[in-house]
């Protein structure tokens, strides 16, 4: 019998040693290391082939997910770390947030809520109200409002199009004894379409910046200028997330 139990470990201890978790991160590369720690800021790891047992470091915040190939040793789903189980994710890349800020998504100044989904390639939505400086439209007054959809590829870089109040233009010539025909741009408020072309770029578990550059459309006032130059400008909070405790429950 012992021969035997000795035989079984001697062919199953090359298995669980070299067993290998999987960490996927923010640039798209997977990492096929042993996960032996985790903390709120970093992500130690070895690699099984490595015999010296050197230990490496990742930053949570570009871990997207881990898949551990076994169930984690207990410390690592201990009370002190009630948010790591056996699928991690950082959460950046799926989550909802406000931000506050200045431009087409917002109004001058506003609030803009977001709900972001997927991984690296995801999809955010997203609806804003403001103040309008463009004077009032017949309809909603001096409101700024829009809703529109984004789409990331990396790193929080995003195509977004959105659709609701929008300023529109045109030259004015008045005339005095002084300077005749002296050129005077009147801005209006109108509705249509917006591209933009930015992102939303976190520092850290909760707070970032919105940056962005397009074009908005203007559809109602046809004596003004079809379209304008827009941007966008804004502080992010982003909400925690919620994470599972047993692994059990977890994704696969």
């Amino acid at each position: 019998m012992n021969r035997l139990t000795s035989l079984i470990i001697f062919v199953l201890l090359p298995v669980f040693s070299f067993s290998q978790d999987h960490i996927s991160l923010q640039n798209g590369s997977i990492l096929n290391a042993r996960v032996i720690g985790m903390d709120p800021s970093f992500v130690t790891y070895t690699f099984p082939e490595d015999s010296l047992g050197t230990k490496y470091t990742v930053p949570r915040n570009e871990v997207v997910r881990i898949l551990f190939s076994t169930i984690p040793n207990k410390h690592l789903l201990s009370k002190k770390h009630p948010k790591q189980d056996r699928y991690f994710s950082a959460g950046k890349n799926d989550y909802n947030s406000m931000a506050l800020g200045f431009g087409q998504s917002y109004g001058f100044p506003g609030i803009r809520y977001q709900r972001r989904v997927g991984d690296l390639l995801g999809i955010g939505f997203n609806a804003g109200l403001g103040v309008s400086p463009f004077g009032v439209h017949e309809n909603l007054g001096g409101i700024w409002c829009s809703t529109g959809i984004k789409f990331f590829w990396y790193k929080g870089w995003y195509l977004g199009f959105q659709v609701g109040t929008v300023p529109a233009t045109r030259l004015l010539y008045q005339e005095d004894s002084v300077r005749p025909k002296e050129p005077v741009t009147e801005t209006r408020l109108s509705l249509g379409p917006s591209i933009l072309l930015g992102g939303d770029f976190l520092f850290n578990r909760h707070w970032g910046m919105n940056i962005a550059l397009g074009a908005s459309l203007n559809m109602l006032r046809e004596s003004y200028n079809p379209a304008v130059f827009m941007f966008d400008f804004g502080i992010i909070y982003k909400f925690s997330r919620s994470y599972r405790s047993d692994p059990k429950k977890a994704k696969p």
